[in-house]
């Protein structure tokens, strides 16, 4: 009997531990885990309810309410900025300088009370001068009315190389003069940090893929809006190019894409005309608004500026001691470069792209998958004349990559438009951007 009460008390004993302290052991160590995660998550507060200790409001041209009682997205305030006049500025200010450099992201929410507001979000170094501003349409599309949208904001985009902030701005683009109401505004390490906070409202945001001839392309605003943000940038000497568009009177000095300046389909005129170049932003996202704006697979935009610049907009190509053949202000004495550019537009085949080609990604990058695109609708029109190698069909809508190798040789399945297609496919297999050190 007293071995039975013995088996029989060890059995309870691990009956008891299995369904009482193994749980709280477990429960305590996913606790610890929790609290050892949020303590490496860095986080700096502006806004939650009202403002930090040490900041004020300092904003022009506005009405600014910063107890707005409703909508409110988290806590029982918000801030409403309702401008007077174009331009108007929320400006929040600090006396004393913030040192930016643990924090990776310029965190808040936002809702608008009427489409079409528009806004510019800017930083002031500590010396209280504003740093670049960035379109806040590029990072999830505009406040919309009736949700909250969250925005994550690089701070590399945000500072050029600042690393003391005493102020950051909201700046009214549009003359339509709703009310943008703001809340949980902080600086943080990690979008990590925010996964409890509700999500955008805007469409699922997915690869984007080469739509087939014939399709409606985006427009801009929603390519802005699916383009997946985050610091990922392995070309930092890229920034003031990346963040650099065309002044409009560039933009009207396009010539047409005709068959008298570029042996198209005055069809393809159409893609001329959308070209803006206004999108700033990382090299990677950059590569990923253009690849959406024109319908065609990111991977192959990406593939290609491998081949042709590393990503590199400073990349120069296809030296000459002509003189004649050189850009505007190129010529060295004894020669020049005619390529320039993440996709090194060539100068004498696209004059009127200089000197946007060489100074703003954006505009680079899309002036050429603009004439890739116009290829691949089939609106090449001087290629209709081009003898493919045996093997190969004739030119017609549809084909990419026979359209990639035209970029390069000028021709249609010629022996170094093959060679070039090869060239990029093996770059969109391998995925190099991917890799560590890129």
């Amino acid at each position: 009997m007293g071995k039975q009460q013995h088996n029989t008390t060890s059995k309870l004993l691990t009956v008891l531990f299995v369904f009482l302290i193994l749980p709280i052991t477990i429960f305590m160590m996913q606790y610890a885990r929790r609290v050892q995660g949020a303590a490496s998550l860095k986080s700096y507060t502006i806004y939650e309810d009202s403002l930090a200790t040490g900041w004020e409001n300092r904003s022009w041209a506005s009405h600014v309410n910063l107890a707005n009682p409703s909508p409110v997205h988290s806590g029982t305030r918000s801030i409403s900025f309702t401008p007077t006049r174009i331009w108007a500025g929320l400006y929040l200010y600090t006396g004393t300088s913030v040192d930016i450099t643990p924090y990776t992201f310029l965190h808040f929410v936002a809702r608008a009370s009427r489409t079409g507001q528009d806004y510019n979000v800017m930083l002031y170094d500590g010396a209280n001068n504003g740093l670049p501003k960035v379109h806040l349409a590029h990072y999830g599309g505009n406040p919309v009315p009736g949700t909250w949208k969250v925005y994550n904001i690089p701070l590399a985009d945000l500072r050029a190389n600042a690393t003391q902030i005493r102020g950051v701005a909201i700046q009214s683009r549009t003359r339509r003069h709703g009310t943008l109401y703001l809340d949980s505004i902080s600086l943080t390490d990690s979008t990590s940090s925010l996964t409890s906070t509700p999500t955008s409202t805007a469409d699922p945001i997915g690869k984007f893929t080469t739509l087939p001839p014939g399709s409606p392309l985006p427009s801009e605003s929603e390519c802005a809006a699916r383009v997946r943000y985050s610091s990922f940038e392995p070309r930092h000497d890229n920034y003031t190019a990346n963040h650099q568009v065309p002044t409009a009177t560039q933009i009207a000095s396009l010539h047409p894409w005709d068959n008298n300046t570029m042996g198209q389909d005055i069809k393809a005129d159409s893609l001329r005309k959308q070209i803006r170049g206004n999108f700033t932003g990382t090299t990677d996202a950059i590569l990923q608004w253009v690849a959406c704006k024109w319908g065609i697979d990111e991977n192959i935009v990406r593939a290609e500026a491998v081949v042709e610049s590393n990503w590199h907009q400073s990349q120069l190509g296809d030296y000459t001691t002509d003189q004649s053949l050189c850009p505007p202000g190129t010529w060295n004495g004894s020669g020049c470069y005619q390529s320039y550019g993440i996709l090194q537009i060539k100068y004498i085949y696209n004059t009127s792209s200089w000197p946007m080609s060489r100074a703003d990604t954006a505009f680079s990058a899309e002036y050429m998958y603009g004439i890739i695109r116009a290829c691949y609708e089939g609106w090449t029109d001087y290629l209709n004349n081009s003898t493919p190698l045996p093997g190969y069909p004739k030119y017609h809508a549809g084909d990419i990559w026979a359209c990639i190798g035209r970029w390069y040789s000028g021709s249609w399945y010629d022996q170094g438009a093959v060679d070039y297609i090869k060239s990029v496919q093996t770059h969109y297999t391998n995925k190099e951007w991917l890799k560590p050190g890129f």
